[in-house]
């Protein structure tokens, strides 16, 4: 484990890291106004468009780990995801510790389509990105948006979903919604887990990005296992009943341990 800052070691680190929020959502910013809309464009197809608009970010975001990293940030590991590549049709469940986990999982995951809150739509430096990259928004109708990560799945796109619907806040224990095992269970489609893990105590619910802990985290992201619901759905059980035992299977891979 790494030493302690100094008071002068933390004050710098604190200025870089808003500098690195900074390139972050400038940086973003920039990319949805040029690079983005220029890889749908050129592209030969509307899919490949949008395949190679997620291929940039997914890109983009690894190099934001490496300047993470020379500034003395964060240490950012995502690599053990990469076998997940060659997942189609499948649910990508993750624990939600950090504000930074949809970075750390598409880095590694390129493809893959992220369900967003519906609030980032109105976010002045990431809703073009959301709509460059075709990622799916929290609806009002959810049964519209049931239909529509279904038919997403059908075409094997991956659907990365956080179950939690908010990131863990420290000391409580966070329960798992169900939306993603129903999701899951309509579209036959498996659920693989993604554990997240922090060393530290760092961009979690309800903390300002100033908030650093005295040691440098480090953040990984690995599998946890698979649920394969077209193998384990009761078909004399209710969605609601299978949804819910699903959830808690998810939960136990997760290392949550709670029941939904």
């Amino acid at each position: 484990m790494a030493e302690s800052d100094g008071k002068a070691a933390h004050a710098v680190r604190t200025v870089l890291t808003g500098l690195c929020w900074a390139i972050f959502g400038c940086g973003g910013l920039l990319l949805s106004l040029t690079v983005l809309p220029a890889a749908r464009h050129l592209a030969p197809s509307e899919r490949e468009g949008i395949l190679k608009a997620r291929r940039v970010l997914s890109a983009s975001f690894r190099l934001y780990f490496r300047v993470l990293r020379a500034f003395g940030i964060a240490d950012i590991d995502a690599s053990a995801l990469r076998p997940l590549r060659t997942q189609k049709g499948a649910v990508i469940a993750a624990n939600h510790p950090t504000l930074l986990d949809y970075v750390v999982v598409t880095s590694a995951l390129p493809e893959a389509c992220c369900l967003v809150k519906a609030d980032l739509l109105r976010n002045f430096f990431l809703r073009r990105v959301i709509r460059e990259a075709d990622y799916l928004a929290n609806s009002e109708d959810p049964e519209a948006l049931l239909e529509e990560c279904g038919k997403r799945l059908a075409s094997g796109e991956c659907l990365l979903i956080f179950p939690e619907g908010t990131r863990t806040k420290p000391g409580q224990q966070m329960r798992l919604k169900r939306g993603a095992a129903q999701i899951a269970l309509r579209a036959g489609a498996p659920i693989a887990a993604v554990r997240i893990k922090c060393t530290e105590t760092w961009l979690v619910k309800g903390a300002p990005w100033y908030s650093l802990p005295s040691r440098k985290p480090r953040i990984t992201a690995s599998p946890a296992g698979t649920i394969r619901t077209n193998e384990t759905k009761n078909l004399d059980a209710s969605l609601h009943a299978e949804a819910s035992r699903i959830t808690s299977d998810l939960a136990r891979l997760l290392g949550l341990g709670n029941e939904p």
